[in-house]
């Protein structure tokens, strides 16, 4: 017998799953973000904290928000590394979106308004036409109408697959996967909540479903001090540079045209800021 049917009402046997809504989480912090280039434009991004500082060969690039618990109103910023990568991508990489954690979080880029309406931790309730009911907890990272989430990895829902998602005009489509069951869940966001339907495919049970933001720790930094932070590209390479508001790497790199996000720069007189890969520091 299967002790999780996903979302759907199914039938998890013994105690109930223990859910989280992001109590014990630490508070949301603004910490400067690093990178270690590395040969071929790969290397290693990481982040300060006060008992963990930056590596002596880091260059410190920006500032975003650390935290446990997906904070509303942010998008969250993932690294993803491997040999000749070292990028900064707002969703996760295919098929890795239960086992990828942020980086850190920005505000979403100027043009993207309704980035901040899906992305983050929701408080999910779900009841099937029978009535049955279940109460757990998802993430999402959103670029443009593209979104990526993840079910409460704190608890056995966790074996859920969340896959091809779509957030467009404030409405979420995406489909559940459990081993071979498979669910069409669809959703609008209305005056803070998300509310919709669920169906198990190709027939099957059916019910419907209502997300609320959980309470917030604290307040976020100020958005005020916030410069769009961009990827650049080498002209006819793969290396990546990151740098914010009027930052340039030189001659010979391509700026991308959209910002990733909207990132708090380094403290005035501060620390060193990215140089393109290969070139040493002084």
């Amino acid at each position: 017998m299967r002790w999780v049917r996903t979302i759907a009402g199914g039938v998890i046997p013994g105690l109930m799953v223990v859910w989280a809504f992001g109590q014990g989480h630490p508070p949301e912090v603004l910490s400067t973000v690093w990178r270690i280039p590395g040969p071929g434009g790969g290397g290693t991004w990481g982040v300060e904290r006060p008992d963990r500082p930056a590596p002596t060969t880091a260059i410190r690039v920006f500032r975003g928000v650390v935290s446990k618990a997906w904070p509303e109103g942010l998008v969250p910023v993932f690294a993803i590394e491997g040999e000749g990568r070292a990028e900064l991508r707002r969703l996760p990489p295919l098929g890795r979106e239960n086992f990828s954690d942020p980086l850190c979080f920005l505000l979403p880029p100027e043009g993207e308004p309704d980035a901040a309406l899906l992305a983050g931790r929701w408080t999910l309730e779900s009841e099937s036409e029978e009535g049955r009911r279940h109460r757990l907890a998802m993430e999402w990272s959103v670029a443009g109408e593209r979104a990526a989430g993840r079910l409460d990895q704190e608890t056995d829902f966790r074996f859920a697959y969340l896959t091809g998602a779509t957030w467009r005009q404030r409405q979420l489509e995406v489909m559940v996967e459990y081993i071979s069951d498979r669910y069409e869940m669809s959703g609008t966001w209305e005056q803070g909540r998300l509310r919709g339907t669920w169906r198990q495919v190709p027939e099957g049970d059916s019910g419907r479903w209502e997300a609320r933001r959980p309470e917030r720790v604290r307040a976020l930094p100020p958005s005020a001090d916030t410069l769009p932070l961009f990827e650049w590209r080498r002209d006819g390479g793969s290396a990546r540079w990151y740098g914010v508001g009027e930052s340039s790497p030189g001659d010979g790199w391509r700026r991308e045209p959209l910002p990733i996000g909207r990132a708090w720069p380094l403290p005035e007189g501060g620390a060193s800021v990215g140089r393109p890969p290969g070139e040493q520091r002084p």
